[in-house]
């Protein structure tokens, strides 16, 4: 951009950041106010602007930007560390020794992340350490679990991932189908890693009401009641 000789074209693309939160491995997540912690810890617009230099919107809600069913969403997680340490301390994890959060009988806080690295993805490295920095600013623990394409992806697929993985950072990138779709791959039980053909449920959620919403919406052929 600096060179008048060089012009610099950029478009929107429909790849997408995410971190998962899998409450079942590690019993600290499954605390609400614990999780709600950890997104008020994360500086996001920050990103954005450091690691990918402007080149990022912010997506507040759970649906990609330019998928058919994207939403404006006016609640979200605002940056605010004073936030994340109050509602730890809400859960019963307060700061002891080098700052680090702790509970009643001193076991100290602390999560594992898997992250894709090496660049895997754009910015897959710079984006899983800000994050990790982020948490590790308020409190807690992280410990780092980082691969390159191939030991990544054995690890997020493989059936044992199920009793691994607790903050797993991924891109999607799902090109030319819409929000149910999205949904559907990112929250159905059939696509927890294990299951056959499961590849993105990280966070092994599972909800009845909701699956059967979102199986309802991919089931639907027109386009406005899939919308709705």
């Amino acid at each position: 951009e600096a060179d008048s000789s060089v012009e610099v074209l950029s478009a929107p693309a429909l790849r997408g950041w995410q971190f998962y939160i899998n409450a079942a491995n590690n019993p600290h997540l499954a605390d609400v106010k614990v999780r709600q912690a950890m997104n008020h810890a994360v500086d996001q617009q920050a990103i954005i602007d450091v690691v990918f230099q402007g080149n990022a919107e912010f997506n507040r809600g759970m649906i990609s930007l330019g998928h058919a069913g994207w939403a404006e969403v006016e609640t979200f997680y605002e940056f605010d560390p004073d936030r994340a340490v109050a509602l730890m301390a809400e859960a019963g994890w307060t700061p002891g020794d080098g700052g680090k959060l702790t509970d009643a009988d001193g076991n100290v806080f602390k999560v594992r992340m898997d992250m894709s690295t090496g660049g895997v993805y754009v910015a897959d490295d710079g984006i899983g350490e800000a994050v990790a920095g982020y948490f590790e600013a308020i409190g807690i623990e992280v410990e780092r679990v980082q691969g390159d394409r191939g030991t990544f992806f054995g690890t997020v697929l493989a059936a044992e991932a199920s009793g691994v993985l607790q903050v797993t950072g991924i891109p999607l990138f799902i090109a030319f189908q819409d929000g149910a779709t999205w949904l559907s791959l990112t929250y159905g039980k059939s696509s927890q890693p294990g299951e056959s053909g499961g590849c993105c449920n990280l966070s092994f959620y599972e909800n009845p009401a909701a699956a059967a919403l979102i199986d309802d919406a991919v089931a639907e052929s027109d386009i406005d009641e899939r919308l709705r």
